[in-house]
């Protein structure tokens, strides 16, 4: 196809700015996009959540995004679940993309301390991919 590349790492262009997590009561909610995207990796590193994945596509711009639920899951440690969002704007180019996002984990920090009234604690993070199968294992987040 014109204008689509073999192969495409990095779409966005190493821009390793702190993307923003979308809180909603159900991440299975139908504001949520569910083409197809693969995870491969999830790490965290103090308040920054990185997850690394791939799709298809090339030819167009895929606006992906991560929800979490308001409501963390009682356990020990709580757990939280969270779902990637991946809009591909009917991109029909099979060139492989590879991609890394980072979120800023501050937020669910910050409502942990609303609902459990510390400052510190554990959180497993679950996070499913747009066709909600889920990433393994769980993330430790200690802050």
């Amino acid at each position: 196809m014109i204008g689509c590349a073999d192969d495409i790492v990095n779409p966005s262009n190493g821009n390793n700015d702190l993307r923003n997590i979308r809180f909603t009561d159900s991440i299975q909610n139908d504001s949520i996009f569910t083409d197809n995207l693969r995870i491969l990796d999830i790490k965290v590193d103090e308040f920054t959540l990185m997850i690394r994945f791939d799709y298809t596509g090339g030819c167009k711009i895929h606006e992906i995004e991560l929800y979490s639920e308001k409501t963390f899951l009682e356990s020990n440690p709580v757990q939280v679940r969270m779902r990637l969002s991946h809009n591909a704007n009917e991109d029909l180019c099979d060139q492989l993309i590879k991609d890394t996002l980072y979120f800023d984990l501050k937020s669910v920090r910050n409502l942990y301390t609303v609902q459990y009234g510390s400052s510190t604690g554990d959180v497993l993070i679950n996070v499913y991919d747009p066709q909600m199968q889920l990433f393994n294992p769980p993330i430790l987040f200690r802050f």
